[in-house]
């Protein structure tokens, strides 16, 4: 018997919730694709039926219709937080086509996630349905796409920082004793490197997942970088990346103008970053850091 819809399911290990963030986030869209259309998107996390986003496709990966790179428009037409969210789409093709595509989330044993992803073409223009083309995509592509789904949620997915966004990279922590603190965290599990001497005593960088800097200093070290650092005082400077070198001067004079304390101006420090730190409203030292430039860093001041 016809029919003009088509489901595939996966179990997923991973919550409902963790499943919906990916679907209704547009870069969620665009990590997930098994086609290599999507190039990217714009537009916030949707939150209800009628809203939208944008996303920059290129037909050449399929090498189908000769279309190249174009936008298309995606709108919600169902959306429970959790449980369901499909779309139709609009682009610059006359009649709109009306196709749907859809997915719905069961909660399943062990925390996991039934996932099945659904494409409708019920509804589509008659034009449409006269050319007799349709489905336009085939079932293994559904399929294709919840496998990287599927790997997509599992290893922790983030969606990218919004384009000039600050991007919260490093916590430094300050301390009196470095051996106990390294001590602490390698306990903890983080994996501390040695450093050779005089560093092992005043610098350590532990590794951590997704890009975070886990940084502990002496408090000696402190101020060799942080000239408003209190003497012999342990702390935590919590540091934020910012796009280039200007955003940092332009971020302090805006918070030391709003009336916040300025603990370190913008300076061109010794590993090639523009840097500075100001301190919020609870008193936690906050840094301000352009991307490093190789060509300007130098060697560090001696930590004793």
């Amino acid at each position: 018997m016809a029919t003009d819809r088509m489901d595939v399911q996966r179990l997923i290990p991973a919550s409902p919730a963790a499943v919906f963030r990916v679907l209704s986030d547009p870069r969620g869209h665009v990590a997930i694709d098994s086609a290599g259309m999507l190039l990217s998107a714009e537009g916030a996390p949707v939150r209800a039926v009628g809203d939208r986003f944008v996303v920059h496709m290129d037909r050449e990966a399929l090498n189908d219709y000769p279309l190249g790179k174009y936008d298309v428009t995606v709108v919600i037409t169902a959306f429970e937080q959790d449980r369901e969210i499909a779309w139709t789409i609009e682009g610059a093709l006359r009649p709109q086509i009306g196709h749907v595509y859809g997915y719905t989330l069961e909660p399943a044993e062990d925390g996991a996630t039934l996932v099945t992803s659904y494409y409708d073409w019920s509804g589509i223009d008659p034009v449409w349905r006269d050319a007799e083309i349709f489905p336009i995509i085939p079932e293994s592509a559904l399929r294709a796409t919840l496998g990287i789904l599927a790997r997509t949620v599992t290893s922790g997915w983030e969606p990218p920082p919004a384009p000039g966004r600050p991007v919260l990279d490093q916590v430094n922590l300050v301390t009196t004793d470095v051996a106990a603190t390294v001590d602490f965290y390698r306990r903890l599990g983080v994996e501390v490197p040695d450093e050779p001497e005089p560093w092992h005593r005043h610098h350590r960088t532990g590794v951590m997942p997704g890009g975070l800097d886990l940084d502990i200093d002496s408090a000696t070290f402190a101020s060799r970088w942080d000239q408003g650092w209190p003497e012999g005082t342990a702390g935590v400077v919590i540091g934020f990346r910012l796009p280039d070198r200007d955003a940092v001067d332009r971020t302090y004079e805006d918070l030391t103008s709003a009336g916040h304390a300025g603990q370190q101006p913008p300076y061109d420090t010794f590993w090639g970053a523009r840097y500075a730190i100001v301190t919020d409203p609870n008193g936690t030292a906050v840094g301000l850091m352009s991307p490093s430039d190789p060509t300007l860093r130098r060697p560090p001041p001696a930590p004793e």
